[in-house]
């Protein structure tokens, strides 16, 4: 690609700043006799994107990506198949966001309506509806503009759902938050069409796993502390049981099909010297512990910089 490309959300624990780190791990095979690159928890897709725009990765024939959030995984094919309708809706939504009034207490009462009735309208759109959308092939696109919008006007870019999996996170206070991105936008469409787009249980990909398989696990962070749990994105959480049994996955994977496997995680290390929940679940691994640019308390006084696991079997 001749555009350099962003990932069109923000998302909490996104890989941008540790993709040198993931990268040095790639097998030197990768974009040779590897040449398929599967990732089962896509998220904001920083990696992917990384892959789709670096010239190294260009002969790497099959690409697939995957996550349970259906609305999520609608906003990537809508920007695949529909980039032209979503661009309008956005630029709509931005000029109306963005407007002027007399005071910048009427702006904000504007905002805060307007925020709210588009969150509303969004969450309007359940996850059947969605999902039937995109087993037709036809993303819903509206659905997909809403959801970049709210992403980009929300509170810290955070995407949180209830047990009923309604969108529930309040309004940011963005003074010009950029919600229309023409350019970048129209190069990932672009991107993505060498992209097949898929959305279900991880544990569906395993029949695309093989020896030229390049597999990339960032699934929902387990918490370090009780305040920093992030694992709703979908109305399913992402507990301890379901770490082990991605481990239990991933460990039959490498061994049965003899795929290379990246996974990340946080570090229970951070808190709890003694607390091995990781190192126990993948010995079967290679761990290792890299500093990454993440806070982990509420106390501006007390946050440091933490570290994170990035875990391969070869």
């Amino acid at each position: 690609m001749c555009k350099e490309i962003t990932p069109f959300v923000k998302w909490a624990g996104g890989k941008g700043q540790l993709i040198d780190k993931i990268e040095e791990r790639f097998p030197t095979e990768f974009g040779k006799s590897i040449n398929r690159y599967i990732e089962p928890f896509v998220g904001g897709g920083a990696l992917l994107i990384h892959i789709l725009s670096d010239k190294r990765y260009e002969n790497v024939k099959e690409i697939y990506i995957n996550d349970i959030n259906v609305r999520l995984i609608n906003t990537y094919l809508a920007i695949k198949k529909s980039v032209d309708p979503v661009l309008e809706l956005l630029k709509t939504y931005q000029d109306e966001y963005n407007q002027l009034f007399p005071t910048k207490e009427d702006q904000k009462a504007f905002r805060t309506h307007y925020y709210y009735t588009k969150r509303d309208l969004f969450n309007s759109y359940k996850d059947d509806l969605i999902h039937s959308h995109i087993e037709a092939g036809k993303p819903h696109v509206e659905s997909a503009a809403l959801f970049t919008f709210l992403n980009r006007t929300c509170f810290n870019g955070l995407y949180r759902v209830n047990s009923q999996g309604d969108y529930n996170v309040p309004m940011g206070r963005y003074v010009h938050p950029r919600i229309y991105d023409e350019a970048n936008l129209r190069a990932l469409s672009q991107a993505l069409q060498r992209v097949t787009i898929l959305t279900g249980p991880y544990k569906n990909l395993s029949s695309l796993i093989s020896e030229h398989s390049l597999v990339y696990c960032d699934p929902p962070y387990r918490p370090l502390t009780e305040t920093a749990s992030f694992t709703s994105y979908a109305k399913f959480s992402f507990n301890d049981e379901d770490q082990k049994e991605l481990a239990e996955w991933a460990t039959k994977m490498a061994a049965e099909n003899k795929g290379y496997f990246i996974l990340s995680n946080s570090d229970p290390h951070n808190i709890d010297k003694n607390d091995n929940f990781f190192d126990d679940i993948y010995r079967d691994f290679t761990i290792e512990r890299i500093l990454a640019k993440r806070r982990i308390s509420r106390d501006k006084s007390t946050r440091k910089d933490v570290y994170e696991l990035l875990i391969h079997n070869k």
